[in-house]
């Protein structure tokens, strides 16, 4: 014989559930169905969510092989002083070079380098403020031998791989509960509407009654 939920327990249940029997309505089944909706979309989020890692760490992984076999590292020599008046920026925001500065603020200078076939080039790059004409800072070349961002690192691949898994673990839950949300004013706007057509065939005959 199943055992019978105790008092608190089953007074969760019917409301989670809206109730039960022929007062039950057909919006209330419609209500309910969604609330397990969203209760499965959370539990089942984490699913999806390391399948998004696996599938955007293999996607980056892929890309860094490919961005590894196509660049590489080479040395500019400035043409001018890394002057502030020129303009900043952060080294992580602008591709080309990577001075010892690391993520702090960069300039754009002007400078040389050869590329893999040992052709002269000229163009802009980025130093570190202060850093003097002639001196040498390290850039990436990509295959046309134009300054590129460097490959992704395998911490860059984590950290974007677990964001998008975060996402997910977060955006289902929350895009199912507001899909809820939305269909409970809809349903709450029907319930309403039927409400006040009932109202408003039943009032008049009262009325009658009650003068």
């Amino acid at each position: 014989m199943d055992r019978v939920p105790c008092g608190p327990v089953r007074r969760v249940i019917r409301r989670f559930t809206l109730g039960s029997g022929e007062l039950k309505r057909p919006t209330d089944r419609v209500q309910m169905v969604a609330r397990f909706v969203v209760v499965l979309a959370v539990v089942l989020a984490p699913l999806p969510a390391a399948v998004a890692v696996g599938t955007t760490t293999a996607r980056l992984q892929a890309q860094a092989t490919q961005q590894a076999a196509e660049r590489h590292r080479a040395d500019a020599v400035l043409l001018d002083a890394a002057d502030t008046a020129t303009g900043s920026t952060t080294a992580d925001t602008v591709s080309g070079t990577t001075s010892g500065a690391g993520a702090a603020v960069v300039v754009a200078v002007r400078a040389t380098w050869r590329t893999a076939a040992g052709a002269a080039r000229e163009g802009t790059v980025l130093a570190a403020p202060g850093t003097p004409a002639g001196a040498v800072v390290q850039i990436w070349l990509g295959p046309a031998g134009t300054p590129v961002a460097p490959p992704l690192t395998r911490g860059e691949v984590a950290g974007m791989a677990t964001i998008a898994g975060v996402l997910v673990l977060m955006g289902l839950p929350l895009a199912a509960w507001a899909l809820y949300a939305a269909l409970v004013v809809a349903l709450d706007a029907h319930r309403a509407r039927g409400w006040a057509q009932e109202w408003a065939a039943v009032e008049p005959r009262w009325g009658t009654r009650l003068t």
